[in-house]
């Protein structure tokens, strides 16, 4: 496979450069770098890159998001955003089905290698039958397997390929499948999914483009991508759809490995400070919706560093491991606590009816550490202190609410042990 060609665009001289050293030594080849989302289009057009890694924050008559989707949707060039500061990136621009990803400043050369290769693998594929020759090269060079199927309207049966046979699990002299058959394969929960494609495709006459997942009779999961296209008669009836399927489970794990990196804490395996403002944003907007109150609790241990003084930092993680374990058990599966540095923890509840409910969950967190700890041979007891913000009495903006609830966790400090404290 020839070397991918990457555009980078980054009006930060230093920091374009540092990523064209970065990538300079590996298996990609630097076609030019734009300073403006205008001049970037102009080269995305012209030169027609591979991948363009992209800052954001640019200047120019366009945002950074918005030459993103020109370049996306009319260009076909999938799209790395490069950015500071992970709230910059608009969610539905970097959802699993999308030929985007983002990568937070400063970036390794193998995030960098990891990111460019699952994006244009994600998108480098189009609907058509494929060679032999093309199979094992996919194999070989992006481990993606191709295979091609044909849906008969009449019959209600699956054609499928030898790749598509490897691919769904089946034995290729089994290569038809009935509606049946071919439900059984996928998984339940991306059924409707599926269904939902195939109906829509046939009533009006329109192309898909699916990720779903698929189950093997052995209990093993594949991650697939499907695209479709109608075929119909000379008339225009509609005979059934023809259409192409990818293993892309690698590049799923590949991508979800991403995604963690970037929005979990690996320490306490809990979101990290930029998926749980996202998710109290999230919550706000339905508690807005729904007239309820929203709570967002800074939640941090009393005197923690003398536990990484006296025990050593190993010590003091492991802690902070178990502290996070109590307080997933403290939550409901709709609520959410994330670390957000350090011994501190943000908890958001929603759907509460008062202030009260507010101060038994906070009585919840207290007692649920009360009981000691057992670390690396050490038993540590612990006190904590709670802020607590309410929405929208106290804020209405998820960075002002949290702020209130640091500064109410500061002032519950100055009380007791196992103290929490609302705004006042």
């Amino acid at each position: 496979m020839s070397r991918l060609r990457i555009l980078i665009v980054e009006d930060e001289e230093r920091i374009a450069h540092s990523l064209k050293e970065q990538l300079g030594e590996t298996a990609f080849d630097i076609v030019s770098i734009a300073a403006s989302c205008d001049y970037a289009i102009k080269l995305a057009d012209s030169l027609r890159p591979d991948v363009v890694l992209m800052d954001i924050i640019l200047h120019g008559k366009l945002e950074g998001i918005e030459a993103a989707e020109y370049i996306r949707e009319f260009l076909n060039i999938p799209v790395i955003f490069l950015t500071h500061c992970a709230e910059h990136v608009d969610s539905e621009s970097v959802r699993p089905d999308q030929p985007c990803t983002y990568l937070l400043k400063p970036v390794t050369e193998s995030e960098l290698r990891l990111a460019i290769k699952a994006a244009y693998y994600r998108t480098s594929a189009g609907p058509g039958t494929k060679t032999k020759a093309d199979k094992t090269s996919d194999r070989s060079n992006r481990h993606v397997v191709t295979g091609t199927w044909e849906w008969e309207s009449s019959s209600r049966e699956l054609h499928c390929s030898e790749a598509a046979c490897e691919i769904f699990g089946v034995a290729a002299e089994n290569s038809t499948l009935g509606y049946d058959q071919l439900m059984a394969l996928i998984h339940p929960h991306d059924r409707d999914i599926v269904i939902q494609a195939l109906q829509n495709s046939l009533n009006q006459k329109r192309n898909f483009d699916i990720y779903h997942r698929i189950q093997h009779p052995d209990g093993s999961e594949k991650s697939i991508h499907q695209r479709g296209a109608v075929v119909t008669t000379d008339r225009g009836i509609v005979r059934g759809i023809a259409g192409i399927t990818q293993d892309v489970t690698d590049l799923k794990s590949a991508e979800d490995r991403l995604w963690n990196h970037a929005h979990r804490d690996p320490l306490c395996n809990l979101p990290n400070r930029s998926l749980v403002l996202d998710r109290l944003r999230q919550g706000i907007c339905h508690a807005h919706r729904e007239r309820k109150q929203f709570a967002a609790m800074v939640f941090d241990i009393d005197n923690f560093g003398l536990v990484n003084e006296s025990l050593g930092h190993t010590c003091g993680d492991h802690l902070l491991a178990k502290v996070a374990l109590r307080l997933k058990d403290c939550v409901r599966e709709c609520d959410t606590v994330g670390r957000i540095g350090g011994n501190r923890f943000l908890l958001l509840y929603g759907g509460l009816g008062s202030e009260s409910d507010a101060s038994l969950v906070a009585d919840k967190l207290v007692g649920a550490m009360t009981p000691p700890f057992t670390v690396d041979g050490h038993e540590i007891v612990i006190s904590t202190s709670i802020g607590i913000a309410l929405y929208p009495t106290n804020a209405s903006d998820p960075d002002e609410l949290v702020n209130h609830a640091e500064c109410a966790m500061r002032q519950a400090k100055q009380h007791d042990n196992n103290v929490y404290q609302f705004v006042y």
